[in-house]
């Protein structure tokens, strides 16, 4: 989808005058991308090709950037945009087009996400010859998603989000190695257009543009991963808002892929779809981008910080404890927010600090709120122990980071995306421990 941190699009048009007084464009206001050639072209190829008509039109925002706006007042129930099934870029797209004999041969089978990423490169390499050309066209050149971030960059991210890009960075490797070795003996014609950065390229536009389509899962592709994802020409420019109400589907009746607003616009304000409720840590990850005061936004407690309490603080009866609390499902998702420890998290700290005459009337802590309160300063010692290094590292890592940035060459969006996830993630904590 269209990323939050996209450079705007300067208007170089004259202002008018009106009544002998010249009127000044407004910061606050969109800014049509009339003027954008890219944009022009894929509605003028999606009008001709497709039959492809819609109320939103692409302008640039003050605060999200590119994305689309209504001329038009729409009410709750009325459809944002219908798009051809035609006009979706699906695994089935790639199998029948012409490069489909080479991944219907490939060993081991491609994942879904694969197979879209290789038919974005080969058909970016085609250029004005490929008949996806006018999407293609209109996309970024690059992303503020992890995976364009320098080594140095990402050394400032704060620990817990360091070590989920470091997987997703090494699952990313490991799949253009993959590709690269098999086109070498296979199809030497991909393997000779085939870098890194352009694999990285084809991959993001993929994991953040995509919407879910689910696909009748192909024999010549891997089971490992579903088959779910398409990308959405046109459709794939609406940000993302965790507040939208929408609705979107596959339609078989009218053969069309719809987004269904339950929300009221009026002329000439930006509409949002919701990719779901993430907090800003996610939309980093997957998408390159964060947005304000994030309500979805949380600190996970790992499970490796809860084994560290219990041999620091030589928890009794740890096992039992642990198996308690897996049994009923607890010791998962522990998070804190701005409102303190989750109920969850709380419950598994105050299980931790139980004797044994507590532990025998465990079952309560599903119905009596205030029980085992006693045990609250052994539960806020422990979150100390926990929270508290992490907070400390963070204060550091700014603390560099504003150091660094002053004579390092890093990329300021990037510094920008860092400092607010060290700024969220030190708000929780701070606030989780003064409570």
């Amino acid at each position: 989808m269209a990323s939050a941190q996209q450079n705007c699009i300067k208007s170089s048009r004259r202002c008018g005058k009106t009544r002998r007084k010249r009127i000044y464009c407004d910061p606050s206001r969109p800014i049509s991308c009339s003027h954008d050639d890219s944009l022009k072209l894929i509605r003028i190829w999606m009008k001709k090709e497709f039959g492809f008509k819609n109320k939103l039109v692409p302008a640039v925002f003050p605060t999200t950037g590119r994305g689309l706006m209504t001329r038009k007042s729409i009410r709750p129930g009325e459809i944002l945009v219908s798009l051809p099934q035609r006009l979706l870029i699906t695994t089935q797209t790639v199998l029948d087009s012409d490069i489909g004999k080479h991944i219907k041969r490939w060993k081991p089978k491609l994942t879904p996400q694969q197979c879209l990423t290789v038919f974005l490169i080969w058909e970016k390499h085609k250029h004005t010859e490929s008949p996806w050309f006018p999407y293609i066209n209109m996309l970024p050149v690059t992303f503020t998603s992890p995976g364009y971030f320098s080594s140095t960059e990402l050394s400032f991210l704060p620990k817990c989000v360091r070590l989920k890009v470091d997987e997703v960075l090494e699952k990313l490797d490991c799949s253009y190695r993959e590709v690269k070795h098999y086109s070498k003996y296979h199809w030497t014609e991909l393997y000779d257009i085939l870098t890194y950065d352009l694999y990285i390229w084809s991959w993001y536009v993929i994991n953040s543009r995509s919407v879910y389509y689910q696909s009748n899962h192909s024999k010549y592709l891997s089971t490992d991963e579903p088959d779910n994802i398409a990308l959405a020409p046109y459709l794939d420019l609406l940000n993302h808002s965790s507040q939208a109400n929408v609705k979107a589907g596959y339609n078989a009746i009218t053969n069309c892929y719809e987004i269904i607003t339950y929300d009221v616009y009026k002329p000439y304000q930006e509409v949002f779809i919701s990719y779901g409720c993430h907090g800003n840590q996610k939309l980093f990850i997957e998408y390159g981008f964060y947005i304000p005061d994030n309500c979805n936004d949380v600190y996970e407690i790992s499970y490796d910080d809860i084994l560290n309490a219990c041999e620091h603080f030589s928890v009794k009866y740890k096992e039992k404890k642990l198996d308690l609390l897996k049994h009923h499902d607890l010791l998962k998702n522990l998070v804190c927010t701005m409102d303190g420890l989750s109920w969850k998290a709380m419950t598994v700290f105050k299980t931790l600090a139980m004797e044994w005459r507590h532990l025998e009337k465990w079952s309560q802590i599903y119905t009596e709120t205030d029980i085992f309160n006693d045990l609250l300063p052994i539960v806020n010692t422990m979150i100390v122990f926990i929270l508290q290094p992490y907070l400390d590292d963070n204060i550091q890592l700014m603390k560099q980071l504003q150091i660094q940035k002053q004579q390092a060459d890093l990329n300021p969006v990037h510094v920008e995306i860092i400092e607010q996830l060290l700024k969220i993630e030190n708000s929780i904590l701070t606030k989780t421990l003064s409570m």
